[in-house]
């Protein structure tokens, strides 16, 4: 529909008209709808309202009426609805908004006017007896407040499923590295064979072509490992021992004498490795087989 610049500048809440009606919900803390009506008569109850030709936005003529009359301070949170009328050529807006106090309020404040207010929820707002524009405006608010529940579920349907993707994500790279360790673990014994091969080769047949084609399948099986960053624990005799990262499967030392002096008793408790058994190795910073070794 055809919308001309003085409907556009009031649809941004800003604008003049020869009469501006406008019709606010306010919500409590507690989710309640402000409701008001005369105590005299027996008018329904309806939500406050008002009419404004001035030159300013109407949502804040309203919020400055809220406040005078009944000592109550609320801000805007959103439009709910606009419509436009013509009447005898001059043009009528009637708009509805939405509010929320801004402080606790216990008792409404009012010395001017002999009106009755009571807070109420939405379901029994629905079910009460209200003036026309009012229940038109809580059914406004009904269909709004349903869409940004629907909004609000899907968001977190969307960030609950962004999250499962983050979970899927970091389990697939565990359930990886795993199943690396499980082959990596397989394939150790092997290289281990052939490096106890290499070291038991008799001088005399150290440069045979055989021992040269085992030597070369080794390193190769060594850099297998390499490019997978499945690293070697570097360890050499006369290193600390380090129960983190060794496994000491053979004790040389003789640490029962009663002779030992003081000083000798002290170095006795550093405990140093005296020969490598078995490689360790690490993978991705996880020690995968620690080193075996035989300590003094």
């Amino acid at each position: 529909m055809y919308m001309d610049k003085k409907e556009e500048k009031i649809k941004e809440g800003k604008g003049m008209m020869s009469q501006c009606f406008i019709q606010g919900i306010i919500v409590n803390e507690f989710g309640n709808i402000l409701f008001v009506k005369e105590k005299e008569g027996n008018v329904p109850f309806g939500i406050p309202k008002g009419s404004v030709s001035i030159e300013e936005s109407f949502e804040e003529f309203f919020v400055q009426k809220i406040y005078e009359e009944m000592n109550m301070r609320v801000s805007v949170e959103d439009k709910l609805s606009f419509s436009f009328t013509t009447v005898e050529g001059e043009k009528y807006l009637s708009c509805i908004s939405l509010f929320s106090l801004k402080d606790e309020v216990d008792e409404i404040e009012n010395e001017t006017h002999n009106n009755e207010y009571k807070w109420f929820d939405l379901s029994k707002a629905l079910d009460m007896e209200l003036e026309k524009d009012s229940k038109d405006a809580i059914l406004s608010y009904k269909e709004y407040k349903e869409s940004k529940e629907s909004l609000l579920g899907w968001r977190r349907c969307l960030a609950d499923f962004e999250n499962f993707k983050k979970r899927q994500e970091v389990y697939g790279r565990e359930i990886s590295v795993r199943a690396v360790e499980d082959v990596v673990l397989n394939f150790l014994p092997v290289i281990d064979n052939f490096s106890s091969s290499i070291v038991h080769v008799p001088k005399d047949h150290e440069n045979d072509p055989w021992v040269t084609g085992i030597t070369y399948i080794h390193k190769q099986l060594e850099g297998v490992l390499r490019e997978i960053d499945v690293e070697e624990i570097e360890v050499k005799e006369g290193d600390v021992f380090d129960p983190e990262i060794h496994e000491a499967i053979e004790n040389r030392g003789n640490l029962e004498s009663e002779k030992e002096s003081e000083e000798e008793k002290q170095e006795s408790s550093i405990i140093k490795i005296s020969k490598i058994i078995q490689k360790g190795y690490r993978f991705k910073g996880k020690i995968i087989r620690p080193a075996r070794v035989a300590v003094l």
